[in-house]
């Protein structure tokens, strides 16, 4: 199966657990109201139906991007914005095919292929203009959530959000298939890539595997 129709079916599946949902919360605060035969829940109605109405507002925007396969709409720009995007495309199925699958996307020793939104949103990334990855934490009370940071050789970042496993995952790849690539976010990594000292974190990404080869 191709990326287009695996995207196209991953966007399906997308499709049925988004309306699932959206009729589970329906559902749920309709006998929530309508059991309310005394009022005394009639305080809540001025929270739960702006979130209701909220909800149903990015179901219908999921719907729209899963139902227009907007998963490869990412791929294709970045494919028109190559210097031959028919050759672009199809190193980019290869990727799908054979690379690493790590559940948010594929990559091999050349790319990585991020869906990140709960599949909503694709993204490319050259390996050849990273030059260091790291995992960041967050926590939103008692939620944690993993990002993987990327930056790059202009001195720009970027961080998208994925399962902690699948964080792992990349950077255990970025690790064995590209010695390159500074893993890490210790401050001489940092201070290295703040002046933009390509060579220096190059040297580094290389002296990390050395130290933990086996004799």
């Amino acid at each position: 199966m191709s990326m287009r129709d695996d995207l196209k079916a991953a966007g399906k599946k997308s499709r049925g657990r988004i309306s699932y949902l959206g009729f589970i919360i329906a559902a749920i605060l309709a006998v929530f109201f309508i059991t309310d035969h005394d009022g005394s829940l009639a305080k809540y109605r001025n929270i739960a139906l702006p979130g209701l109405a909220l909800y149903v507002a990015y179901m219908a925007y999921g719907l729209v991007r899963t139902n227009r396969n907007d998963m490869m709409r990412g791929i294709e720009k970045f494919c028109s914005e190559s210097a031959n995007p028919e050759a672009t495309m199809e190193r980019l199925e290869k990727v799908w095919s054979d690379g690493h699958n790590f559940l948010s996307g594929r990559m091999d020793k050349d790319y990585i292929i991020l869906l990140i939104a709960r599949g909503l949103i694709s993204h490319v990334y050259p390996l050849k203009n990273v030059v260091r990855a790291y995992k960041y934490i967050s926590y939103n009370g008692a939620i944690k959530s993993a990002s993987l940071c990327l930056a790059f050789d202009s001195g720009r970042e970027e961080d998208n959000q994925l399962g902690e496993a699948m964080v792992d995952a990349v950077l255990g790849y970025l690790w064995t298939d590209n010695p390159d690539i500074a893993i890490g976010n210790e401050k001489e990594i940092v201070d290295l890539h703040k002046k933009k000292d390509m060579d220096g974190l190059r040297d580094y990404a290389r002296q990390q595997r050395e130290s933990v080869k086996k004799p």
